[in-house]
């Protein structure tokens, strides 16, 4: 990103960074760096998926419910993927049972 810092598609760097810190536990790094990449793009479904699963973790309600709201306003149809199907790209199961159960939390539709 330093290299880059115009990048249009720095928003998924964020993401794989909020990743990172999502699956080591960091939750409040994790909501941070879903934060910024929401921000430099607010339209991206997988990362307003994702984002909602990271503010669950870390207690922001709030922040969860406007993401889903928004989420929804984009695509009314979006659901949570089952379980053993690939979340996105991401094929650790384990991972995606971790999103799943945060994303059931935040009331997302399945």
């Amino acid at each position: 990103m330093r290299l880059s810092p115009r990048d249009p598609l720095g928003f998924t760097l964020m993401l794989g960074i909020a990743f990172g810190h999502f699956n080591a536990c960091r939750y409040a790094e994790a909501a941070i760096w879903a934060d910024r990449s929401i921000r430099s793009f607010p339209y991206f479904i997988g990362g307003l998926s994702t984002a909602i699963a990271f503010y669950i973790e870390d207690g922001r309600l709030e922040d969860a419910q406007k993401a889903k709201a928004d989420l929804l306003r984009l695509s009314p149809e979006w659901r949570i993927p089952p379980l053993g199907s690939a979340f996105g790209q991401i094929r650790s199961l384990e991972l995606n049972k971790k999103l799943r159960e945060a994303l059931l939390k935040a009331g997302m539709p399945e």
